[in-house]
């Protein structure tokens, strides 16, 4: 697989974390693709020659899919080889920019022409065979809504970066004692933001930052590691492992990618 990012034009950098895309070679086998929970939503193009190729438990996937937050590891595949371009969003940005509930989108894929009025944009991105520019195309789309919605107005996101600061190492209740809200309208607006509950968003988040660091660390180093996460032992460090991405963090850390966010191929 040949994967390249992307940085988003200024007017993006409140919404695009990057832009990135992938040439998928089959050859003669099929092409199998684990995805692990983290805090990604976004848009995917993909196709080849027009067609759609991936599928999901033997459902083919439309050319062009929004998706929002996983709560647990999902699998698809691909029978021939094929490209794609996609859009990796911060995670408030759906229900920002769209001002649907997020929570409509957790552990679901659609049709982006079913959820968003994008007209021949599909067609347009697909039949581009420049990646500059099949950005440059999404960009222009993006920037439409961007022009007349202000995503950074909003708790939840000045939420989302306390939690980051903190590697997820902070309890629901610290959260709603910093911004001074009930426990109850924290839930209430990280599942309407975000999709996800602040109880799984800042499992996620330790989740994320262990992850960047099992990539540094020799794997016998594991037990300082959940240590310094707080895990309560490494029986519950190799769990929640498991109910995020399938694997033990042994298996996890020999399949990771060093630039891919959260997919196993």
């Amino acid at each position: 697989m040949s994967y390249k990012r992307y940085p988003p034009c200024r007017e993006l950098e409140d919404v695009v974390q990057y832009f990135w895309s992938a040439e998928i070679n089959c050859g003669s086998d099929n092409f199998y693709i684990n995805t692990f929970v983290d805090d990604s939503t976004g848009i995917i193009f993909h196709h080849n020659e027009g067609h759609s190729v991936l599928q999901s438990s033997d459902i083919h996937l439309p050319k062009a899919i929004i998706y929002g937050q996983i709560t647990s590891p999902s699998a698809s595949f691909s029978t021939s080889s094929f490209s794609v371009v996609g859009v990796l969003f911060y995670p408030y940005v759906i229900n920002g920019l769209w001002k649907f509930a997020a929570s409509d989108l957790t552990d679901n894929v659609q049709k982006l022409e079913n959820v968003l009025n994008i007209g021949t944009l599909t067609d347009t991105v697909i039949n581009t065979q420049n990646v500059m520019e099949q950005i440059q195309l999404i960009s222009w789309f993006l920037l439409k809504f961007v022009k007349r919605t202000d995503v950074n107005d909003s708790w939840v996101k000045d939420a989302v970066s306390y939690i980051k600061s903190q590697n997820g190492l902070l309890r629901v209740s610290d959260v709603s004692e910093y911004f001074k809200i009930s426990e109850r309208k924290l839930e209430r607006d990280f599942k309407e933001a975000i999709g996800v509950t602040p109880k799984h968003y800042l499992q996620v988040s330790r989740f994320q930052k262990v992850l960047q660091e099992l990539k540094k660390e020799d794997v016998g180093k594991l037990t300082a590691l959940a240590y310094d996460y707080n895990f309560s032992d490494q029986p519950h460090f190799n769990r929640t492992f498991r109910k995020l991405s399938g694997f033990n963090p042994r298996k996890l850390k020999s399949l990771l990618n060093e630039d891919v966010v959260n997919l196993i191929t």
